[in-house]
């Protein structure tokens, strides 16, 4: 396709339009254009220089659940560089070896392995069930700002909704200075299933708590039910299914929150 886009750049600065006779415009497109070009060239041909696939393999595969299963994985090379929170592509020849997927590291940077955690949400994760140890494994990142690094708010509301958990796993055991309070939604609390490493970082971080939220009994979390006596001077956290993101960021709104104290990442990959 970036052969087609420098084709129509070219076509747009050789024919007669507004290009030409306005000014502002020409600024405009030829600068939205160099971009274009740029972005293109960046990705096919400098991106692999500056974005190296890291060799990995599987040395522990652990099913939390029927739909819930866990990855560790080692180095065979370098080791991949990453905040707490981010997220990186993985391909698993094993499942397939041209397709690539995005996936929230669990693990912190400080562990000696890299760990995922996989929710059974389509046809490509429903095969993890195969992976072996052993296993090879190709790593591309990292990539995300949902980390603590960008996080200025001295107190931290966490809010995760099911398998949402994840990049707040590695988040957990970075050192906070400030309380930092944790919502983990789930159906009921059985689901749970990582209650206890919760209960691990609570006990070496007094300023880390939580609470599973278990919808069922309790109904859905809002914003009125974390009873705050003051929204404003705290850093929201979000991730989990977009019907608790979109309900939660409108309720916190309401209350005053403005967008830059709203940190939420993306659920789905399309």
């Amino acid at each position: 396709m970036g052969v087609f886009y420098v084709l129509g750049v070219v076509h747009a600065f050789t024919v007669h339009s507004l290009i030409q006779e306005l000014p502002i415009v020409r600024m405009y497109v030829f600068g939205m254009a160099f971009i274009g070009v740029f972005a293109w060239f960046y990705r096919a041909f400098l991106f692999r220089l500056f974005n190296k696939k890291l060799p990995y393999e599987v040395i522990e595969v652990n099913e939390k659940s029927d739909s819930i299963i866990e990855v560790t994985l080692k180095q065979l090379d370098n080791r991949l560089q990453y905040l707490a929170g981010q997220f990186a592509f993985f391909t698993f020849p094993k499942i397939n070896a041209k397709e690539q997927h995005p996936f929230t590291i669990s693990s912190h940077p400080y562990h000696d392995h890299l760990r995922i955690t996989v929710k059974n949400l389509g046809d490509y994760t429903s095969k993890f069930s195969k992976l072996e140890v052993g296993d090879k494994a190709t790593v591309e990142g990292p990539y995300g700002h949902f980390s603590s690094a960008y996080i200025k708010e001295r107190e931290q509301i966490w809010i995760a909704g099911g398998i949402g958990l994840t990049p707040f796993l590695s988040l957990g055991h970075d050192v906070y200075t400030n309380n930092v309070m944790l919502y983990w939604c789930v159906n009921e609390e059985e689901e749970a299933i990582y209650k206890g490493e919760l209960e691990e970082i609570k006990a070496n971080n007094p300023k880390f708590d939580y609470k599973i939220w278990a919808s069922k009994s309790e109904g859905h979390l809002s914003a009125n039910k974390l009873n705050l006596d003051n929204y404003l001077n705290k850093g929201y956290l979000i991730c989990g299914p977009d019907a608790l993101k979109t309900n939660l960021i409108k309720q916190l709104k309401k209350e005053g929150v403005k967008d830059v104290h709203i940190y939420d990442e993306e659920f789905a990959f399309r």
